[in-house]
């Protein structure tokens, strides 16, 4: 009798297999860390996107995607100030996350040392969303050169600051129904 050859599809699967594996413990020690920042109330009522950012947010930190974090953390950012700001009829929808800045310091929406904070996050996104010089002190391929520190530690690192923001920015300006 002889074995048929595994199909494509078992080899895919026995290879995952093994990766879940390997990446289980890195997995399980992210879910540990996000869980001391991303304590909500049961039940909360958002814009599908602002939700679906939030969640896309915690599932690719969860993986280890850090890169999608920092982009997604300062768009949950933006949609939550801009939705405070239209909230508070200061602002209109579609103005730009500088211009929901100003406002919200005017309006002292938030905490200064937040607004900081958030400014430090669009310096860690700005590079990966908007093409930099090569030179440019705040891309990433710079400043792990001079942090002399491994890429995938410093992303770590810039994921972990811009989900605490995140998160800082959401519990803030959550309202009750």
């Amino acid at each position: 009798m002889t074995t048929a050859d595994p199909s494509p599809l078992q080899k895919l699967i026995a290879a995952l297999e093994q990766s879940d594996t390997f990446l289980r413990q890195e997995r399980a020690e992210r879910i540990v860390w996000m869980s001391q920042y991303n304590q909500r109330p049961s039940v909360i009522m958002g814009s599908a996107e602002a939700l679906g950012v939030l969640g896309e947010a915690e599932a690719a930190f969860r993986e280890g995607h850090f890169i999608s974090v920092i982009l997604l953390a300062q768009a949950l950012v933006e949609h939550e100030l801009v939705e405070e700001l239209v909230h508070r009829q200061v602002a209109s929808y579609g103005v730009t996350l500088n211009q929901a800045l100003e406002a919200a310091k005017e309006h002292q929406v938030l905490a200064d040392e937040l607004f900081e904070r958030i400014h430090q996050l669009r310096q860690l996104r700005n590079p990966f969303a908007h093409l930099k010089k090569p030179d440019h002190s705040h891309n990433f391929g710079n400043r792990y050169i001079a942090r002399q520190i491994h890429p995938k530690v410093l992303l770590r690192e810039d994921a972990e600051k811009a989900f605490k923001v995140m998160y800082e920015v959401f519990r803030a300006l959550l309202r009750a129904v």
